[in-house]
């Protein structure tokens, strides 16, 4: 009887400890993830006032204007003022003037030489080359201003140092005045260097204060001083450095509030130096001044048709500030101005 009594408690005793364990390891997985609740309307900036400029949707093969299927991604501009965008419903490039006309298209789908399969990042070069990125190829190709195929690269072969995988990238940014690209692994995460000829120059110095071995880094942008800026989207934060790839500071962490991010997936900055950042799961673009100080925010009730729900992948800026943000739910384009007054 007494063994019998001392098998219980024994017993017992094994059973709570495997369910505090379990629920210890519960929370630390989920601590580890960092899912970042829903944004909280009461606990983020006041609303900045916005005009909606314009409405650029992809069109067909006719040329007329696809409302319900277009799949915007990556888009860029020239130094005209032409808007290059990614169709990735039509595996193509659609290009639009200033003021929102279609010109022309380029690209199609397929492996041969300047063809897609999954076209996610576009840039121009200061000379009107543009280029684009495709990850399933694992490829950069090279097109005039007008569409014609110039050359390619792959980097399927590259490997960094210490790389485990091989590269996966999705996001890639240029530096005009180097004209070098900078392709974001996020398989190994780290940036990767490139020449416009495909040469690899080696990584980016990233600040490893606060990147984890997992991270999505998203597209590396730059403003008009040379300074670059970087996203870690998993992480939730934007690293900024100098022209001469020194780190300044960072800002940002997971979270709902005011200056913290779910998700960020592109940055643009004003000629005064106001940052802007776009948040793919909350469906806002947050403002914050040069040392990354929140000052305001882009919400859903600030733009005609609205943000939410609308699943925005790109985001770029021209040099009067005026805001072009790729919205794939929307199956458009959004061009904004904010003119930097709050709504009461």
């Amino acid at each position: 009887m007494k063994d019998s009594w001392i098998y219980r408690s024994v017993l017992i005793i094994i059973l709570t400890a495997t369910v505090l364990g379990f629920v210890n390891f519960t929370a630390s997985l989920a601590l580890a993830q960092k899912k970042p609740a829903k944004a909280d309307s009461e606990e983020v900036a006041v609303g900045r006032k916005v005009s909606c400029l314009a409405t650029i949707y992809g069109v067909d093969e006719q040329g007329r204007p696809n409302l319900k299927d277009g799949l915007p991604k990556g888009i860029a501009l020239d130094d005209e003022g032409k808007l290059f965008a990614i169709f990735l419903d039509r595996t193509e490039v659609q290009v639009f003037s200033p003021e929102g006309k279609f010109l022309y298209r380029f690209g199609k789908k397929g492996t041969e030489a300047g063809a897609f399969l999954l076209p996610m990042s576009i840039e121009v070069t200061s000379r009107g080359r543009v280029l684009v990125l495709d990850p399933e190829l694992k490829k950069v190709l090279t097109f005039s201003n007008k569409g014609e195929f110039q050359s390619e690269f792959s980097f399927a072969h590259i490997q960094g140092p210490n790389d485990r995988q091989p590269m996966r990238c999705t996001k890639m940014g240029l530096d005009r005045s180097h004209d070098t690209l900078y392709l974001s692994d996020s398989a190994n995460a780290n940036i990767k260097l490139f020449n416009l000829k495909g040469d690899f120059l080696g990584l980016f110095p990233l600040d490893r204060t606060k990147t984890r071995a997992v991270a999505v880094l998203g597209k590396t942008s730059f403003d008009s001083q040379g300074q670059i800026y970087i996203i870690d989207s998993i992480n939730g934060w934007v690293q900024v450095y100098s022209r001469q790839r020194e780190f300044l500071f960072s800002f940002g962490e997971l979270g709902s509030r005011v200056g913290n991010f779910a998700r960020p997936v592109a940055v643009s900055v004003n000629s005064e130096g106001k940052i802007y950042v776009l948040d793919r799961l909350l469906s806002v673009i947050q403002v914050f001044d040069s040392g990354g100080h929140p000052i305001g925010i882009i919400k859903d009730t600030d733009v005609p048709d609205g943000l939410n729900s609308s699943e925005p992948f790109d985001m770029i800026m021209d040099q009067q500030g005026v805001i072009y943000v790729s919205l794939q739910g929307l199956h458009c384009i959004k061009i904004l101005k904010d003119l930097g007054e709050r709504r009461r």
